[in-house]
């Protein structure tokens, strides 16, 4: 067996690699470098850190841009299931990740508002309401597509242009009488009396008050359900777990099941490039006694050996404020300040000012810390941010 060394004194190509690779199989490959900089002078470096985050873990991976290696079985798996991309009535295990995700990322970026109902004459807090969306009768002739294309969007356009409506999650189920209805969540206040007129509106004009005041004789039927959500102490992860559970027992929806604003959404997520030497020095934040850490390994080969992928950092809401610094905390606050500002706009609240008054405190209940300037450190300058 010969091993022929390449010496490579200016980039070479993948498919060039890949050319020469094919009439001698086994090589070493040994990049130039310099004394001032011992790493290879390669456009295309062997090796490519990157970051997934979120506002309750932290993944990092690593990607070999020159590997000649074959896929997995498990990544010809998923590429098979990407292609069968049927909507079966239940929560795949990825579209609970992205509930989640959502949800997390609607509950890190809301801010908390100072509401004063006239009629209580008290102040409370809000930052995410749970809405239920209900239907008045049993023989509506509604179907699963026309509930979410003629009622469930049509309630969305109407919170948005009248109220402001700003990031939401919804997901919709069947109930013990096989009637469809949709679970809501947003960031935006909305008093329960305007949900239940702009809900009722639209379900009239499909007919179904009518049907409602013939069998009950009143035109006003307590179709929406609000949930007192502001004493429970982990909101986000109660929200997460509420929208991510599968209702085996009950009939499966037709289409699609739930739905997300496109900020909070996994189109929208927060990524990041890392140079692997400085990776160490710009994660230092994370290793930490209170943050939970775990490496993540390949499967063992045919000799039971098995190589370090990525690393996986567990994080609690409130560790982002009290134990994280520096350019990973910036970069979940810019975020953040995008998700909160995707769609602000100046409200007329004279409209509804006769039921509550909506004020946003000065001094926020968990304020975004702004990073001073500072040098140009390797740590600092080895972050890329990639928003996808």
């Amino acid at each position: 067996m010969l091993f022929l060394p390449i010496v490579c004194q200016s980039p070479f190509s993948i498919a060039t690699f890949k050319q020469k690779l094919a009439h001698r199989p086994y090589w070493f490959i040994i990049p130039p470098t310099s004394a001032e900089d011992p790493r290879p002078m390669s456009d295309n470096p062997l090796v490519a850190t990157h970051l997934h985050i979120y506002p309750t873990y932290i993944v990092t991976t690593q990607e070999r841009l020159l590997s000649g290696r074959r896929r997995s079985d498990k990544q010809i798996r998923n590429q098979r299931n990407l292609l069968n991309n049927k909507h079966t009535g239940a929560l795949s295990v990825k579209a609970k990740k992205r509930i989640k995700n959502a949800v997390n990322w609607m509950v890190a970026s809301a801010q908390w508002k100072r509401i004063f109902d006239k009629k209580s004459k008290k102040h409370y807090l809000f930052k995410v309401n749970l809405i239920t969306l209900t239907l008045p009768v049993l023989d509506h002739g509604i179907s699963d597509a026309d509930f979410k294309s003629k009622l469930l969007k049509r309630f969305v356009n109407a919170c948005r242009y009248h109220y402001g409506l700003n990031n939401y999650v919804w997901k919709v189920e069947a109930q013990a009488n096989g009637n469809i209805h949709a679970h809501f969540t947003t960031d935006t206040f909305i008093h329960y009396k305007l949900l239940r007129r702009t809900w009722n509106g639209i379900l009239a004009r499909e007919g179904l008050i009518d049907k409602f005041e013939a069998i009950h004789g009143h035109r006003d039927p307590n179709s929406t359900d609000v949930k007192a959500v502001r004493n429970i102490k982990n909101l986000a992860a109660y929200l997460a777990k509420y929208f991510a559970k599968n209702e085996t027992d009950k009939r499966r929806i037709k289409g699609r099941i739930w739905f997300c604003s496109q900020p909070i959404s996994d189109r929208n997520s927060l990524k990041a490039e890392t140079d692997p030497l400085d990776q160490k020095g710009l994660l230092r934040c994370l290793f930490q006694s209170g943050i939970k850490h775990k490496v993540i390994e390949s499967n063992p080969n045919s000799l039971g050996l098995t190589r370090r992928v990525g690393e996986l950092f567990l994080i609690k809401p409130s560790q982002w404020r009290d134990l994280i610094s520096g350019p990973l905390r910036q970069l979940y606050d810019d975020h953040r300040l995008r998700i909160r500002n995707s769609l602000q706009r100046v409200l007329d609240f004279n409209k509804w000012d006769d039921l509550y008054e909506i004020s946003i405190p000065t001094k926020r209940i968990f304020p975004i810390t702004p990073i001073p300037p500072q040098d140009n450190t390797p740590s600092q300058m080895s972050l890329t941010l990639s928003h996808v």
